[in-house]
């Protein structure tokens, strides 16, 4: 309260004050991983195995600790999958010669492919 506020004693004045709450928030990080995976088949038993890759996004959270609400902020820059080149197994050629870059954001699902 401020430094000169006075209180009296006299029982036949009314004092009225107003007090002002303000929530706590509670600040945090989210993180959330995108997966690439690339299936491959066909091959018998000398099908690769999947190749997989992941990025991770972060954002910040704020929670108010009496409503429970949550304020969330931006996920972090956009990141990018490399592009896969298919493996070469002699007899076999791959439907797909190569799985191209892929830019992804926080909002994104992961990835599935099949070669």
């Amino acid at each position: 309260y401020p430094a000169d506020l006075t209180f009296d004693n006299n029982d036949t004045t009314d004092q009225n004050f107003t007090v002002h709450l303000k929530h706590q928030n509670i600040q945090s990080t989210e993180a959330k991983t995108v997966t690439e995976t690339i299936h491959y088949q066909g091959a018998g038993n000398q099908t690769p195995a999947d190749n997989t890759a992941q990025v991770t996004f972060k954002r910040q959270v704020s929670t108010d600790t009496v409503t429970g609400e949550k304020t969330y902020g931006s996920w972090s820059a956009d990141q990018s999958f490399a592009a896969v080149t298919s493996p070469v197994i002699k007899g076999y050629t791959p439907d797909q010669a190569e799985i191209g870059a892929q830019t992804v954001s926080g909002d994104a699902s992961d990835l599935d492919f099949t070669v």
